[in-house]
């Protein structure tokens, strides 16, 4: 079961792109090896990445894997709401902020690692 907050019911945008965050997390749990990987790759890329809100997720391990979900994420809005719309939405989210500029700032190589472990969706 998905629930979502109605924090999201004023933007469709938003709404979407939360239910596609979520369910990647269940997409990402069933390749818990990759993801294990990814992490530990993450860890020696970003050392000092932040935990807590707003900036990072609520574990250390969450942040990093954060990184894939967001990352994914973000692809999936492009598809589907165009690069503007997601541009827009994602510069604007008040949370993970740490989270989604490293992904803005770092796409090819976290990317690049997404490939590598293969935890792209197709």
């Amino acid at each position: 079961m998905l629930t979502l907050n109605v924090h999201f019911l004023g933007s469709d945008d938003e709404l979407l792109s939360s239910f596609l965050h979520e369910q990647l997390h269940w997409y990402l749990a069933q390749h818990r090896l990759a993801m294990e990987d990814a992490v530990r790759q993450l860890k020696v890329m970003y050392p000092r990445a932040p935990v807590g809100l707003p900036e990072g997720a609520d574990t250390e391990y969450s942040t990093y894997g954060h990184l894939i979900d967001c990352y994914l994420e973000i692809q999936a809005d492009r598809q589907l709401i165009g690069p503007e719309r997601t541009d827009r939405l994602i510069k604007n989210k008040p949370w993970y902020t740490w989270i989604y500029k490293t992904i803005l700032q770092d796409e090819d190589r976290i990317a690049a690692l997404v490939k590598e472990e293969r935890l792209e969706m197709n």
